[in-house]
């Protein structure tokens, strides 16, 4: 089974696609959906996200993430759409739209602060906006060996220093997360509990953890250091172990893919498509 941000083989079409078709789309969706700041377009790519998620079949678990980040924003949030009163930064929707009263706030201390309509779309752009990027990364992960997205990488002549430095990136979540795991089930195993209402207590009880996390991430440095000797990392040309060929599928969704983008991106410069 597959912990956080790791691939598992599944039958599935976008498993089945090749790594650089899946690359190309994800990083299109990543890009729009950091430059997007309208809630109408930041909306279809959360629910493409979410449909390629299910083609792929992103384990359920991965989107309790996406609720717990959403629920740390909140206070942010918050703030955002008390602060966010200036009419002037909105290109788009109408300044009197946006400088509009939505409802009022009686907030100890600072008393009644208005609540506008501009300061509304922000803060659920802002709100949305890291949970749909994860909605469009998801799919990628899950379905992408990291083998094959080596060997489709090193047909384009990618330095292989860099192919290196992408496959401790793409593993080291994973790896990290599952020895997490396994380090607090045998805590627990041994009455480990941090339940407490005493902060200091709480803190005292997790150092045992702490201090198992970072003689562990120790030993996967060193473990990644002798595997790069052991590899005679940068001592030449990298050699494929098989060859990734494209489909006429894959060709097609990679032109209608920079197609959709370059338009986003060129209705985004000129229009300011995309802004509030």
């Amino acid at each position: 089974m597959a912990v956080f941000f790791e691939y598992q083989y599944r039958n599935t079409i976008y498993h089945r696609l090749h790594p650089l078709t899946k690359m190309v789309i994800t990083l299109s969706l990543f890009i729009l959906a950091g430059l997007y700041w309208d809630l109408r377009l930041l909306a279809p790519i959360g629910l493409l996200g979410l449909a390629l998620s299910y083609i792929s079949k992103v384990p359920t678990r991965w989107f309790l993430a996406i609720l717990g980040i959403m629920i740390f924003l909140i206070p942010f949030l918050v703030i955002g759409v008390v602060t966010q009163v200036n009419p002037l930064l909105f290109r788009v929707y109408p300044r009197e739209l946006v400088s509009q009263e939505f409802f009022a706030l009686e907030l100890p201390i600072i008393g009644k602060v208005g609540v506008t309509w501009g300061g509304l779309l922000w803060g659920l752009a802002f709100e949305l906006r890291i949970p749909i990027i994860l909605l469009c990364i998801y799919p990628f992960i899950y379905s992408t060996s990291f083998n094959d997205l080596v060997n489709a990488l090193s047909r384009y002549r990618i330095p292989y220093q860099l192919l290196f430095v992408l496959m401790v990136a793409y593993r080291f979540v994973p790896i990290t997360v599952r020895e997490t795991m396994t380090i607090i089930t045998a805590l627990r195993l041994r009455g480990w509990d941090v339940s407490s209402r005493n902060p200091r207590i709480v803190f005292q009880r997790f150092l045992p953890l702490a201090f198992s996390l970072i003689r562990t991430l120790v030993k996967m440095i060193d473990e990644v250091n002798t595997a790069a000797r052991i590899r005679a990392f940068g001592a030449g040309k990298y050699t494929p172990v098989r060859q990734l060929e494209m489909s006429p599928l894959d060709k097609a969704l990679i032109l209608a893919t920079l197609a959709l983008f370059g338009t986003a991106i060129y209705f985004l410069l000129t229009s300011n498509i995309g802004m509030i």
